[in-house]
């Protein structure tokens, strides 16, 4: 799909893509009812991987898509510009679609992952000490990945997304996928690991979920993301050790 990107289906890109938070959004709060905490271990018989899919997949539209407004926006820009000169481009829905492509393998991963860890927790139980020191253990490890490079290194790929086009742009849709499926790995080697902090807080706590995308969203748009990103990393490791603390 060669054209050029005009107001119109700017307005039809931004639309459907509105449209997809908000369905994803209000999926999750239909569901909310279902929360299942992370150490809730006695309701594990009532998920089936397709329920647990069906709600990574909703967090991940409800909670990611926000994030990449910027690195959208960007691409439209360009894309106008592009149209000026009479030069073809492609869709951005084709570019959200190659986005989407990683965080629906995640999204399913984690859902895999997670059926995987309750079935085996319910043949083998583990003590409510057991279970808060490995949650201690999640919780400092993602307050530690805050701090790594490749943190650092993916957070800057996911705010200057206009050199990244620039650098590979091309009128081919194919290559549109795939330039959303690079942003759509940056982007996950940035949120992974506080993604996963779902899996202590409980996958529907809907308050939880706001704050996380806020917090991701500001990662990627606020002038010194360094500080927020440092905050961020030493609360979740003050917070690990106090779990662990409490153990003693």
């Amino acid at each position: 799909m060669k054209n050029g990107v005009t107001l119109h289906s700017k307005i039809i890109a931004f639309t459907g893509l509105s449209l997809m938070i908000v369905v994803a959004w209000i999926y999750l709060m239909m569901m909310a009812g279902h929360s299942m905490p992370a150490n809730n271990m006695g309701s594990a018989s009532h998920y089936s991987v397709g329920l647990l899919v069906s709600m990574w997949v909703a967090m991940s539209i409800a909670m990611m898509l926000p994030t990449a407004v910027p690195m959208i926006s960007a691409y439209m820009e360009i894309c106008q510009t592009a149209a000026t000169k009479s030069i073809a481009t492609v869709s951005p829905l084709v570019l959200i679609a190659g986005y989407l492509s990683v965080w629906l393998a995640f999204a399913i991963s984690a859902a895999i992952a997670q059926v995987g860890f309750l079935q085996l927790l319910v043949l083998y139980p583990v003590p409510p000490a057991t279970g808060q020191a490995g949650i201690s253990l999640l919780v400092t490890a993602v307050g530690v990945y805050q701090f790594t490079g490749l943190k650092q290194a993916c957070l800057t790929k996911c705010r200057a997304p206009l050199n990244f086009f620039f650098a590979n742009w091309s009128d081919n849709p194919r290559n549109i996928f795939q330039l959303g499926v690079k942003q759509g790995v940056f982007c996950l080697g940035c949120c992974w690991a506080l993604m996963l902090l779902m899996f202590v807080t409980g996958i529907m706590d809907i308050l939880w979920m706001v704050a996380l995308t806020v917090l991701m969203v500001a990662e990627k748009t606020i002038p010194s993301p360094d500080i927020l990103r440092r905050i961020t990393g030493f609360a979740l490791i003050a917070w690990g050790a106090t779990l662990a603390v409490e153990l003693l």
